[in-house]
């Protein structure tokens, strides 16, 4: 089917003291990894993730990434020394 309901109760779930995050489908080889990729969509996750606290520094290559920032704001810097912070 082209579309697919995914219920809140059917997400993976998990928690890192830091990092709340609930994914309709996570990355391959995550734990609770039922549910395979939408197309090139790779990872649709909510995090909620303490403040001072953060993902540091990662490689990603031929990536977009999509935030939208509910509370708070969120500081974010990419590997060209490009950053900005992210308001709700």
């Amino acid at each position: 089917p082209m579309f697919q309901i995914r219920r809140a109760a059917d997400r993976c779930h998990t928690r890192q003291g830091w990092l709340e995050s609930s994914s309709s489908f996570p990355l391959a080889g995550h734990a609770g990894a039922t549910h395979p990729p939408f197309g090139a969509l790779r990872l649709l996750s909510e995090d909620r993730i303490a403040p001072t606290r953060g993902f540091g520094m990662q490689p990603r290559r031929d990536l977009e990434i999509v935030t939208y920032v509910l509370d708070g704001a969120l500081a974010h810097r990419d590997s060209l020394g490009n950053g900005a912070i992210v308001r709700a």
